[in-house]
């Protein structure tokens, strides 16, 4: 409050407890927020004053973040922009994260434009977003230190041929907006605790990691810093593969209801996710400044964007104009894995999954994944372009044929002939899953014990946005609050998911007046940290504790093999 002089310009965690000081994620934790408070977070408060938010972990870093080139191939990488292997390293500076600044030559250096930065109510005005780039040679396998002063060394990916271990992570929810209902169950899973403390313990020991979008359901910008802000300098150094979903696009997830104005709010339209996530991307070859009116600061020379300068990203699109497709069409290989990441937003991407798959056939990987947010059409979505649509469409008119397997054959899963070289991984609808191509199109899951030539792909969609079923609640699928890791050692895919949830349900099933409370933006009592702590009302402890320290003591892939805290969801020869 800048009306009370006792607390102007003091540090964060000296507010008194009745000043809400420990929460970092809801929109009433933010309004409180001061132009004086930049880079501390309250770390010492008392779970009493958290009567409308989740306590983090207590601790704040810088944001940094690494991602794999564009056209990586796990080896010499001829054909990435910069013409070798590496990464693209980036900086996010802003909110109350802590200063992180590169020490490598061609430093792309800009505010965020169109969303998330200064104008149109970025971070609602709590220090808007910069962001510092640049793309950096490292050979497969190898790591990166003394590139920042955040003391993060980055890891490169094991050279193509080996195997990688991957976290999943889907439709994360961490922050409500009152009134909107985006993210009702942040509080029964604790998700601005419980994902950090999953992410630092798991990462460390991992080779990369995936957000299928719809990535903290983020209009300003606020609750993706609130979850990055708390990842450590192990967890940082990890490549990270991002694709935006319907909610990146527009909050309420439908373009119909997109909203570019102060009286009903400003979407990012996937702008401000392009920046805060930094993949390098197919945009990187030709990217483009903001019309002469959108740039900021205002006369800011539009070459500056440009390639020569170091810009990768494309912002021809103004406000209410979707973000460029090109800033998500993304393919490498990290491994023997390779990756064809695309949206449905704004083309068709038919055109570039050809030539993806293309590359793919030429370098072979063992396993070929299709990554993007949509299981279906829908929600902004054209027929035709969802994931699992594509995917199919690729096993049967394009090079990733080679992908079917030995046994793999038209109409795939249904008939048990599921290509055992390629898989699809979604998110968009609320659970965490094996699937098809005939159940995911009637949003539907498989169960988990299904047979793995029926198997064509995973929706990973729920960590924090929906709840565990209740008797009788569709989609079945598995509890919606888990971790889901991919191993491709032993010549095999393994998915393995860890089950940290359906400790309250059947027997003790959410009420409709629990819905109502959360939807206007409140924590029910009974979800309240006071009651359900330490991690929420929707959480195992102790198959949480049990699995951090796990991946603490053991790493993330041995970890996942432990069958006492992980169920084996899908086991295959890559063949």
């Amino acid at each position: 409050d800048e009306s009370d002089s006792a607390y102007v310009g003091k540090p964060y965690n000296v507010c008194p407890l009745e000043k809400i000081c420990g929460g970092i994620t809801t929109s009433k934790d933010y309004e409180t927020l001061t132009t004086h408070i930049r880079h501390t977070v309250a770390t010492a408060c008392a779970p009493a004053a958290l009567d409308e938010s989740w306590p983090g972990t207590g601790d704040v870093h810088p944001m940094l973040r690494v991602t794999l080139l564009h056209k990586s191939d796990g080896a010499a990488a001829p054909d990435t922009a910069q013409g070798g292997s590496g990464f693209r390293v980036s900086c996010i500076n802003g909110g109350w994260a802590l200063p992180c600044n590169l020490n490598v030559s061609k430093t792309h250096a800009q505010s965020f434009q169109l969303a998330w930065g200064p104008e149109r109510y970025g971070m609602r005005k709590i220090s808007p977003l910069s962001l510092q780039s640049a793309a950096v040679s490292v050979p497969a396998g190898q790591v990166l230190e003394n590139f920042s002063d955040t003391g993060v060394i980055a890891k490169m990916p094991p050279a193509a041929g080996n195997p990688i271990t991957m976290v999943i992570i889907g439709d994360p929810c961490n922050g409500n907006m009152k009134g909107f209902g985006q993210c009702n169950f942040r509080a029964f899973y604790g998700v601005n605790l419980t994902l950090p403390l999953l992410l630092n313990a798991a990462l460390k020991s991992s080779d990369l990691w995936y957000l299928t979008g719809d990535n903290f359901y983020d209009r300003y910008g606020l609750f993706s810093v609130s979850i990055f802000a708390q990842l450590n300098k192990e967890a940082q150094g990890i490549p990270l593969l991002a694709t935006p979903g319907n909610h990146d696009y527009w909050f309420n997830g439908i373009p119909s209801t997109a909203s570019n104005s102060w009286l009903w709010g400003y979407d990012q339209f996937a702008n401000g996710h392009a920046q805060f996530f930094a993949q390098d991307s197919q945009a990187t070859f030709e990217p483009k400044a903001p019309a002469a009116d959108q740039i900021y600061p205002s006369g800011t020379a539009a070459e500056s964007f440009s390639a020569a300068k170091g810009g990768f990203l494309n912002f021809e699109a103004t406000p209410k104009a979707d973000a460029r497709p090109e800033n998500f069409y993304h393919y490498s290989i990290a491994g023997n894995v390779g990756f064809v990441m695309f949206t449905c937003i704004g083309g068709d991407p038919r055109g570039f999954v050809r030539e993806a798959c293309s590359f793919m056939k030429a370098k072979n990987p063992k396993l070929v994944l299709f990554l993007g947010h949509w299981n279906m059409a829908g929600s902004g979505c054209p027929a035709g372009r969802d994931v699992p649509s594509i995917a199919q469409w690729a096993l049967k008119n394009t090079e990733c044929s080679a992908f079917a397997g030995s046994t793999g054959k038209a109409p795939f899963g249904p008939i048990g002939h599921a290509a055992s070289r390629l898989k699809f991984i979604v998110g968009h609808q609320h659970c965490n899953c094996m699937t098809s191509f005939q159940t995911i199109a009637t949003n539907f899951c498989l169960p988990d014990d299904v047979a793995p030539n029926l198997v064509d792909g995973f929706l990973i969609g729920s960590h924090g946005m929906s709840w565990d079923p209740y008797p009788g609640a569709k989609p079945e699928c598995s509890p919606r609050f888990g971790l889901p890791v991919l191993r491709t050692d032993d010549n095999k895919l393994t998915f393995a998911y860890a089950k940290l949830s359906l400790e309250v349900m059947p027997g003790k099933p959410v009420t409709s007046w629990q819905l109502y409370t959360a939807f206007l933006g409140h924590t029910p009592a009974e979800w309240s940290h006071a009651e359900a702590g330490p991690y929420g009302a929707g959480i195992l402890k102790s198959n949480f504790d049990a699995l951090l320290s796990c991946l603490k003591e053991n790493g993330t892939n041995r970890c996942s093999k432990n069958t006492s805290l992980f169920d084996e969801w899908y086991s295959s020869e890559l063949v």
